[in-house]
């Protein structure tokens, strides 16, 4: 079924580039911001103003607050709320209520999502070659492909914008612990660097290259934390990380609107796995470390101007993930002796591509037409020691399983502009396919009878395929938007948006506690969106404002429904199916169960600048409030989302290129358990920083997070960093020929 998809896109797409157009909206823009144009995903009529306050981090927003990862750019965003996969030592997001297998992760456009369980750790993606970080929240391009049912989140990398620019970053961090506290400076358990260099080398050549690392030790817990059973006081067990990534790109534009560039990602992560410190007694420990955490993507992106009406974006990738976990007996992490040790690896890729094309054939409209195709392969491989000497190993490699699906789509958009721009209406339209070609069904232990002798043979370490999985789904949506006066915008949207399950999703036996489901359907979510967004300017300050309205509600979602009891009549053995429904808004009334919607704030105010002493002063500020509601079992509660999260930073700037920035941000309770029976408190963060720009091309930075030293976890039992400080030197410079001066442009200031 895949091949023919791809055969009706080719077709589409054919047919669409043979009466290509294009107005002056479709054409390539000449970005000033330093962005890779191409890696952008367009979403037609959307005001910039409301992006940038509440939907999109730049490069300078994530210096400035020091996000040195994706997981951290992304929690500056309201509606967007970080959790931590404790066990796992992983960081993910929830974006109004729905996680990454649901708002998927892009770089430049490019899947980078796990294929087995479609999560990715992002605190692995360093974000020292990034020019901005965009967040689509319900309503998203048809363009992204499948699965975007609760939005998408795109990496978008840097391009050069001179002959030659360069920029450099070294920092350490530490923490004063009891024994230190009386000395002046804290203990390094950190570092960070990063280098990136580009250059244009003709006015149709450029390259950009970047290396970037991440080192922790150990980070240090709060002083109001209690040591538990698995954690003492103090440094946190195997709470380190090592984080390593190289970034390259080469582009060629010969002519007006035309670009084709080849990039490369490499990155490779170690990280520990702190140990349950929570207190829940019925939690057993998990010793897990890995050795290594892989991911590169090789991804080739085009556009092509169909004569001077039209354009043709062509992308092409490949992308890996390979991925160790060893299982230890104990926290002496030596020995693999019982049951629930072994040593795992993944090994999984991606190999796909697609198109856009652009057409303005038609008077006032951008037209769009948009295919995907990708392969995904997951394989893994588990090993066990069968000595049963404490002192000698023999591990035996169970059998490699492998799975393999085909997904494929096809999508069209177009927007509509009217009374001179005022006023634009937009709808898209998509149909996803997916299917498996292998699912390998693994038995440790088997029994296959002969239906002529009746003779039954035992066969250990085999594997036996898995009933096909087909699914299909469709996307649609619509928007309007009006540009009442100069600077002032109001949005209605409405869109239907749905998500394949996973590998995982559907062959998983979760470690023998569930059964597996070929036959899960895809999950479905309706996204409704009201927003006001608007700029005010005035002879020394400016304020910019964006609300939004919103309301979700979940229709097949993906639940764990016991189908086997335990004596006692509880469950012992689950499977995943399409039971649940949800919604995501305000609270539910009590009289009619009418809907409510949630709420989305962002306020950027520059109260004064370009006076003495004051070059300027900025208050920024945003607040989400959401509910996630069970409609399928009220009685059962969504774990690990905040209801309500705040916002706060005040930067003084008493002359160029040097500041003072505080910055609050606070997070509401959030469930532990679904019963309800108990939950994490809300918590509070103060961060300080100081920036000293000692010339345009250097400056340096110091400052202290978590300066109230709060006690606080994202997930019951993993509790997060104490109070750190940080210490920065960064240098940046760019050059054209012909000028005398050296400009800073590195620092992004």
């Amino acid at each position: 079924m895949h091949i023919r998809s791809m055969l009706i896109i080719g077709a589409l797409g054919s047919a669409c580039l043979a009466n290509a157009g294009t107005p002056d909206s479709l054409k390539q823009s000449t970005d000033s911001s330093g962005a890779f144009e191409l890696g952008r995903i367009v979403v037609t009529g959307r005001q910039a103003s409301a992006e940038k306050l509440t939907n999109q981090v730049d490069a300078k927003k994530m210096e400035e607050r020091g996000a040195t990862n994706v997981a951290q750019a992304l929690d500056l965003l309201p509606g967007v709320a970080v959790n931590m996969l404790g066990a796992r030592y992983e960081t993910g997001v929830y974006v109004r209520g729905f996680d990454l297998r649901q708002v998927p992760l892009y770089l430049d456009g490019v899947p980078q999502y796990v294929p087995y369980d479609g999560y990715v750790d992002l605190a692995r993606f360093t974000t020292f070659d990034l020019s901005e970080v965009r967040v689509e929240k319900g309503y998203s391009s048809v363009l992204y492909g499948p699965n975007a049912m609760g939005g998408a989140i795109n990496l978008v990398s840097r391009k050069p914008l001179h002959q030659l620019e360069f920029d450099a970053t070294l920092g350490a961090k530490g923490y004063k612990d009891a024994v230190s506290d009386t000395t002046w400076l804290p203990r390094i358990n950190g570092n960070e660097l990063s280098l990136n260099l580009g250059s244009k080398l003709t006015d149709k050549v450029y390259l950009m290259a970047g290396a970037s690392g991440l080192y922790l030790d150990a980070y240090r817990l709060s002083q109001d934390f209690n040591a538990t059973k698995y954690q003492v006081a103090g440094e946190r067990n195997q709470s380190y990380h090592r984080d390593a990534k190289v970034s390259a790109k080469i582009g060629f534009t010969p002519y007006e609107a035309s670009e084709y560039a080849l990039s490369y990602m490499y990155q490779h992560g170690e990280k520990g796995g702190p140990l349950y410190a929570g207190p829940d007694a019925t939690i057993t420990p998990r010793y897990w470390l890995w050795p290594y955490w892989d991911k590169q993507s090789l991804y080739f992106t085009s556009r092509t101007p169909i004569g001077s009406l039209g354009y043709v974006k062509v992308p092409l990738y490949y992308d890996q993930f390979k991925n160790s976990l060893y299982s230890y007996d104990d926290a002496t992490y030596r020995t693999f002796k019982k049951p629930y040790a072994f040593k795992s690896w993944y090994d999984d890729y991606t190999l796909g591509g697609g198109f856009e094309a652009g057409t303005g054939i038609l008077p006032l409209n951008d037209l769009r037409i948009a295919g995907h195709y990708k392969r995904d392969l997951h394989t893994e491989l588990n090993s066990n020691d069968t000595s049963k000497n404490a002192l000698t190993y023999i591990f035996v490699d169970e059998t490699k399983r492998t799975f393999i699906d085909h997904t494929s789509d096809i999508g069209i958009e177009d927007g509509l502009r009217l009374f001179d721009n005022k006023l634009s209406v937009n709808a898209g339209a998509s149909f996803d396919h997916r299917e498996s070609e292998r699912a390998d069904n693994y038995f440790k232990y088997h029994f296959v009878t002969n239906p002529v002798t009746k003779a039954t043979t035992f066969i250990p370490d085999s594997i036996a395929p898995f009933a096909p999985s087909i699914a299909s789904a469709w996307n649609a949506q619509g928007r309007v938007g009006y540009n009442f006066l100069d600077g002032q915008n109001l949005s209605l949207s409405i869109s239907r948006k749905t998500r394949f399950p996973t590998i995982k999703d559907r062959y998983s036996y979760k470690l023998g506690t569930a059964y597996p489901n070929a036959d899960l359907k895809p999950e479905a979510a309706v996204h409704y969106d009201f927003g006001y967004g608007g700029r005010f300017d005035f002879a020394r300050s400016s304020i910019e404002v964006q609300c939004d309205l919103f309301y979700s509600h979940l229709y097949d979602a993906i639940q764990s429904v016991g189908v086997v009891k335990k004596t006692n009549g509880t469950d012992s053995i689950s499977q995943s199916q399409n039971v649940g429904e949800a919604t995501i808004g305000g609270r539910q009334n009590a009289i009619g169960n009418t809907p409510l919607p949630g709420i989305e704030l962002g306020v950027d105010y520059t109260i004064i600048k370009d006076l003495f002493l004051a070059k300027s002063l900025n208050v920024a500020a945003s607040y989400s409030y959401a509910e996630k509601n069970n409609i399928t079992n009220p009685a059962i509660k969504f774990t690990d989302v905040p209801t309500q999260k705040g916002l706060l930073s005040i930067k003084w700037s008493p002359i160029e290129r040097s500041y003072l920035l505080g910055s609050f941000e606070w997070n509401s309770e959030r469930w532990v358990d679904s019963k309800g029976a108990r939950s994490l408190a809300g918590y509070n963060l103060l961060n300080f920083k100081v920036c000293a720009g000692l010339s345009k091309n250097v400056s340096l930075e110091a400052g202290i997070t978590n300066a109230l030293d709060a006690n606080y976890s994202l997930q019951d039992g993993y509790p997060e960093e104490g109070r750190s400080y940080f210490a920065n030197m960064r240098i940046g410079f760019s050059f054209d020929q012909g000028k005398t001066a050296l400009t800073h442009e590195g620092m992004n200031q």
